[in-house]
């Protein structure tokens, strides 16, 4: 039997030499800290193999966790198994979760129009109107009060 600790701490010191982020080496530590209980929970003992990883895997997806986490997860213990451990894994059996893509929030017209008017002074209202209006960044470092006609609304480009 696996002392679960000793595992952990092998892993932990592993990541410090290869120069991970401390928040990277505590989370990938928690990852196989949490693998190993689960596995115990439903094996009662340690044969490893990415079988055992995947259904560690479709487990916190079921328990609702995101892809992202999932994510986190899988190259936790790929990273534990493939160079601490030396154990083959194969992609073509168990690929990367890919992240789920998540399209942006968009306000209305009305709520664009009075986050506009709202702004204090005109300056800022032309800073948000361009913004909104989807120029480039770098073209809003050239403006000056001679390129914008506040009567017509309009502003020349260069």
């Amino acid at each position: 039997m696996i002392d679960i600790n000793q595992e952990v701490t092998q892993f932990r010191a592993y990541l410090t030499l290869a120069n991970f982020k401390q928040s990277t080496v505590s989370t990938y530590c928690r990852t196989l800290e949490k693998f190993y209980h689960f596995h115990y929970s439903m094996h009662g003992e340690v044969i490893h193999s990415q079988s055992h990883v995947q259904h560690y895997l479709l487990k916190r997806r079921d328990s609702g966790k995101s892809w992202s986490s999932i994510n986190c997860d899988y190259s936790s213990l790929r990273k534990y198994f493939k160079q601490l451990k030396d154990y083959e894994w194969s992609l073509k059996k168990m690929p990367r979760p890919k992240r789920d893509k998540i399209l942006p929030k968009i306000i209305s017209k009305e709520q664009v129009a009075h986050l506009i008017s709202s702004a204090p002074t005109l300056k800022y209202q032309t800073f948000l109107t361009l913004l909104y209006a989807n120029t480039k960044t770098s073209n809003h470092s050239y403006l000056s009060i001679n390129t914008c006609n506040t009567f017509r609304h309009h502003i020349f480009k260069k």
